[in-house]
């Protein structure tokens, strides 16, 4: 099975899309702040082979209890993708409460910070910028830095 935490408008076939927007139509509501009450989603751990968070983190100040939900869902050698805006372009959206920078996710496990065992191995970290039609709008996203962070992990382990 395969988790689309926080669809918003891109809803995906074949997923299980969650969002707490109901004019989405999200084949899940949940409302992710609640992640911070303790609440879980109402799935079983290891439930997913598949789990992507687009467009989500950056609306949060603390990324970690979201993380730590997502990889309690994720199967071992299931990946857990992430895309969020990086850099000082965070602050376009006046709803973005976090900002990133390439190398923020470098470190994590996904599981306590004190807690050094490794438990996700990255598998793919790019840059990239929006695709447009238009180039010299394109242009002027990689010129002033307007550009994106996707990374993808492996979960190895627990």
């Amino acid at each position: 099975m395969k988790l689309n935490l926080g669809c918003g408008s891109d809803y995906k076939e074949g997923w299980i899309n969650v969002d707490n927007d109901e004019s989405v139509k999200p084949d899940v509501i949940f409302d992710i702040t609640s992640i911070y009450s303790g609440k879980k989603l109402p799935y079983t751990d290891r439930t997913f082979r598949h789990i992507v968070i687009f467009d989500v983190l950056e609306h949060f100040q603390e990324p970690l209890p979201i993380l730590r939900e997502a990889f309690r869902l994720c199967q071992i050698g299931g990946i857990i993708e992430i895309k969020v805006p990086l850099g000082s372009w965070t602050w376009d959206n006046l709803d973005h409460k976090r900002l990133f920078t390439y190398n923020s996710f470098d470190l994590m496990n996904f599981d306590y910070l004190h807690n050094h065992e490794k438990k996700v191995d990255i598998i793919y970290k790019k840059k990239y910028t929006l695709p447009s039609r238009n180039l010299l709008y394109k242009l002027f996203r990689i010129l002033f830095n307007k550009t994106n962070l996707h990374i993808v992990y492996r979960r190895i382990i627990r």
